[in-house]
């Protein structure tokens, strides 16, 4: 199945849907299994179950008196390891706050093309704002926020900043996120 981009994003933008998914791609699972795995209230499980269900992520099988869940498509499980993957490059850790920056990077259109683009090479601001039909002030805002998140490097060459990616496994997670979407 292919997902829309802005639907990928909104189910992976919560660690506690991440955390869900992660528990599901591991085995099928109840929501009560779900809740108590995670410390959630079964409400608030069963909330994030439906809006995944509801995007397209999950599978339901019913069997009385309980609803199973499991993943639709492995590739939302590959991205999530990517996910871990490309944090632990980027922070040396796997913390969740370091997975939250990572989730915020990603969870507006304007970072992803941006990041799409400094993937392909090293660019200016005035470039990718181009390239983006961004502002330059908000080209330059977003690249920012990247930066100071830990996931652009910074080269000065005199007049111009040029950004390019700090790691590898960013420039990975965003071709997962392609082939999720099937945007290739």
């Amino acid at each position: 199945m292919d997902f829309p981009e802005e639907n990928l994003v909104r189910g992976l933008s919560a660690s506690s849907r991440r955390q869900l998914l992660r528990l599901i791609s591991e085995k099928q699972c109840s929501v009560k299994e779900l809740a108590t795995k995670t410390g959630q209230s079964v409400s608030l499980t069963s909330r994030h179950l439906k809006f995944l269900y509801d995007l397209g992520f999950l599978n339901v099988v019913k069997k009385f008196p309980y609803k199973y869940y499991s993943l639709k498509n492995t590739k939302i499980e590959q991205l999530l390891n990517n996910y871990q993957k490309t944090t632990a490059a980027s922070f040396e850790t796997t913390k969740n706050d370091d997975e939250e920056n990572l989730a915020r990077a990603l969870g507006a259109e304007s970072r992803r093309q941006l990041l799409r683009l400094i993937a392909e090479k090293q660019l200016s601001v005035k470039e990718l704002a181009a390239k983006t039909g961004q502002s330059v002030s908000l080209a330059s805002r977003h690249l920012k926020f990247l930066h100071d998140l830990g996931f652009l490097k910074l080269t000065k060459q005199f007049p111009y900043k040029y950004y390019s990616l700090k790691n590898k496994e960013l420039e990975s997670l965003l071709e997962q996120y392609n082939q999720v979407i099937k945007k290739t």
